[in-house]
Parts: C-alpha cells; sequence; structure tokens
C-alpha cells in the first residue's frame, strides 16, 4: 500500500486483493494514514485489486465511516468491473462516490 498526498487530497494505493487475507493488514495501514489526514478528501484507490469479499467491503465501510467522523470527503477509484457490480448490487454506490478508472500498473 502506498499513501501520496496532493494538496488536499490524499490518495491511498492498494495494490492487493481486499479479502480477508489481507484486510486486516490493510485496515490498520489505512487506520495509520488517516492519523495524518485533518481535511480535504481521501481518495481510496483500489484500480488494482481485483477481488473483494465481505471482510473487504467492510474496510471500505469502515474508512467511510472514519471520514465522515472528521469531515473528510471520500472517493473510491475502481478499475475491476467485478468489483463495481459488487458496489452496485450492495448500493454502496449510492453512499459511496465510485469512479470507474483505467487500471494501472
Amino acid at each position: 500500500m502506498e499513501v501520496v498526498c496532493e494538496g488536499l487530497e490524499t490518495k491511498i494505493i492498494v495494490d492487493q486483493d481486499l479479502i480477508a487475507t489481507h484486510s486486516t493488514q490493510i485496515h490498520g495501514e489505512i487506520v495509520n494514514a488517516l492519523k495524518e489526514v485533518d481535511d480535504g478528501t481521501v481518495v481510496l484507490d483500489i484500480s488494482k485489486t481485483e477481488m473483494m469479499d465481505s471482510i473487504g467491503i467492510k474496510v471500505v465501510i469502515g474508512l467511510m465511516k472514519s471520514c465522515q467522523s472528521k469531515g473528510l470527503g471520500l472517493r473510491l477509484d475502481v478499475a475491476s468491473a467485478n468489483i463495481l457490480r459488487l458496489f452496485k448490487i450492495c448500493k454502496l454506490d449510492d453512499l459511496l462516490d465510485v469512479r470507474e478508472v483505467v487500471a494501472h500498473g
């Protein structure tokens, strides 16, 4: 995972799948990254992520709640058609600013 700050935008780039095997580690890294963010927008870049399970969804919802409590905006950059479909099925695209992007790297 990489964290890049550009002005009022903090981009958290996840380079692995958001599944039970990795979610605890990713969640911890996200929590640590958020400690440094006081204003602006957090961008969760999961354009390199191909798979997400219910635990991964829980990580995203936890990030959403953390951002709300700190008054931060949140956007998700997603490239995987499967993850976009999952967000639509779970109606998370109604709660979150989900943007379809081209996968990079």
